[in-house]
């Protein structure tokens, strides 16, 4: 699902901190939320002890549920068992912890960096675990979206690790990237690329 959905109340001040930010530093920001997805719930798996572990040590603070009832609707998964909150380069970067998987989200991000990083390191998958492209779609209204998902799959492996990532150029849309890993029944599809 894409959380790049224009929600009302806080929307305008993540339209103003997105907007306030460089070139340059909307760049840097994708390559922290890339990073961060990556390193924090990639490798660690999605397993919550794991991650929350990660996270206290990069940095992260625990919203409590006060600060979560705050957050812009749409902006924090409802399902999600722990949110954590971080500032990079001007933009601040909430993590997120399910059931399902876990997210890492930019408020203010550079679409293409964060496109070609994520595909740069998604293709940077183990040897012997398969890398699937599941969709690379794109709409235009109300705003322009764009998700691209992969999956990995480990031969003899029941499960496969989905990621994926929407991205959006527009100040309107309340994270200009959401990174999302989750674990699920294997889906095999043409279009692999094996390692």
């Amino acid at each position: 699902s894409v959380l790049l959905l224009a929600a009302c109340g806080a929307q305008d001040n993540h339209a103003k901190m997105s907007s306030s930010l460089s070139t340059e530093q909307k760049q840097a920001a994708s390559r922290s939320v890339v990073s961060f997805f990556f390193d924090g719930c990639v490798d660690q798996k999605g397993k919550k002890k794991k991650v929350a572990d990660w996270a206290i040590t990069q940095g992260f603070a625990l919203l409590d549920n006060e600060a979560r009832q705050k957050a812009a609707v749409g902006l924090i998964e409802p399902d999600a068992a722990q949110v954590w909150q971080i500032q990079r380069n001007g933009s601040e970067i909430l993590l997120s912890l399910s059931n399902n998987g876990c997210s890492v989200k930019a408020i203010s991000a550079d679409e293409s960096t964060v496109r070609r990083l994520f595909m740069e390191r998604v293709k940077q998958a183990k040897p012997g675990r398969s890398v699937h492209l599941r969709g690379d779609n794109h709409v235009a209204e109300p705003f322009a979206v764009s998700q691209l998902a992969y999956a990995w799959w480990q031969n003899g492996d029941s499960q496969e690790t989905l990621l994926s990532v929407n991205t959006s150029p527009t100040d309107q849309s309340l994270a200009q990237a959401v990174l999302n890993y989750t674990r699920q029944p294997m889906q095999m599809q043409a279009g692999s690329i094996s390692n």
